[in-house]
């Protein structure tokens, strides 16, 4: 007979989503999965996901379609992804209201510093120039996660200098978007 180490074993991914969705209604449910819709997703998959009926789950899909958190990919069959200017939004209000236009400034430089280091420890003019292989295919993991950091910097940089814009109402006087209507990017 086995020996009982007294220990319970460790949840699973699943138990532990399980657990954290199981006393919340079917809006919060589905809610909890709209931020990772990154790719195309079909409303069964979602109604699976979330554990409601397609109807159901259909139903929340277009509410967030009509607050513009989502975006219909697809009528047949139905798919959604999520509306990443929506979350760029969220981003950047939260910069806004969290710090002062010091902070920001603060930041901006900070990253700023960090842009140049790894532009120089990488010889590159960008995230997308560098040759991750040009340190040999035995390093080209570490090269990945450095451009990765890199382009993390890049895109954080983005979101300041949009909060400063905004919180120094610059939004009237510099325009934030170029003709196909994306927002402009420091990384690009």
């Amino acid at each position: 007979m086995a020996e009982d180490s007294g220990s319970p074993s460790a949840p699973s991914p699943l138990a532990d989503y399980r657990t954290k969705t199981e006393n919340r209604s079917a809006l919060e449910r589905v809610s909890m999965l709209v931020p990772n819709l990154t790719e195309e997703t079909t409303v069964a998959e979602v109604a699976d996901d979330a554990d409601v009926s397609r109807e159901t789950a259909r139903k929340h899909l277009n509410h967030f379609e009509n607050w513009h958190v989502l975006v219909r990919t697809g009528t047949n069959p139905e798919t959604f992804v999520r509306n990443e200017s929506y979350f760029d939004w969220l981003r950047i209000d939260a910069l806004k209201r969290e710090q002062s236009v010091e902070e920001l400034q603060e930041t901006l430089s900070e990253l700023a510093a960090e842009d140049e280091r790894l532009a120089e420890e990488l010889d590159g003019e960008s995230p997308a120039s560098v040759d991750m292989l040009g340190e040999g295919y035995e390093n080209a993991a570490e090269s990945a996660e450095k451009v990765r950091r890199w382009q993390s910097v890049r895109d954080r940089m983005d979101d300041v200098v949009a909060a400063l814009r905004n919180k120094l109402d610059l939004d009237s006087t510099v325009p934030r978007e170029d003709a196909s209507g994306e927002r402009l990017r420091i990384s690009e």
